[in-house]
């Protein structure tokens, strides 16, 4: 499905013909900072973020790192076994 989901047309809003378009799935590249040391990592697709990342979680503190996505938009990321678990946007309701 494509990343955005259509809502009540508005058209003095609307990017799309007359229809509010809303992300729901975060923008490729991501670009994970490690606050530690400063790293920046950019990732472009989502095998990338599995194999680079291996074990990760952008929410457990110990990680020490601030992911956000092409839109500058923070995101929450989980990768477990080499396997994306969660890629939203932080706080989204989505």
């Amino acid at each position: 499905l494509p990343p955005w989901c259509d809502e009540e047309p508005d058209e003095e809003t609307s990017p799309v013909s007359g229809w509010m378009v809303k992300m729901i799935e975060p923008v490729f590249p991501i670009v994970v900072e490690f606050l530690e040391d400063g790293t920046v990592w950019t990732l472009e697709s989502v095998s990338e973020v599995e194999t680079n990342l291996e074990w990760f979680d952008s929410e457990d503190p110990e990680e020490n790192a601030v992911v956000r996505d092409a839109n500058n938009r923070l995101v929450s990321l989980k990768v477990k076994q080499l396997q994306l678990i969660e890629f939203k946007y932080k706080n989204c309701s989505c």
